[in-house]
């Protein structure tokens, strides 16, 4: 399923099971997003404000989302 990343608005790809929910579709392109922001981020300097606003984005959408142990393990927020 081809999905917008929820921090550059590119089309990315998630493999979710037949009949997701809309939550269960909205967590794995948190996941998703979060995995492709990490990787983007280590190889490109950004001003604190830049670095700030993309954690806040991630911060908010963990907590309506139920992902907040898992981003604060994988180091996203």
């Amino acid at each position: 399923m081809t999905v917008k990343n929820i921090i550059s608005g590119n089309n990315i790809e998630i493999s979710v099971r037949p009949h997701a929910t809309d939550y269960e579709i909205r967590q794995e392109t948190i996941r998703e997003s979060a995995k492709l922001w990490q990787m983007e981020t280590s190889n490109k300097k950004m001003s604190y404000g830049e670095l700030l606003h993309d954690i806040r984005i991630f911060e908010n959408l963990a907590k309506r989302f139920g992902l907040q142990k898992e981003l604060r393990e994988n180091g996203i927020i």
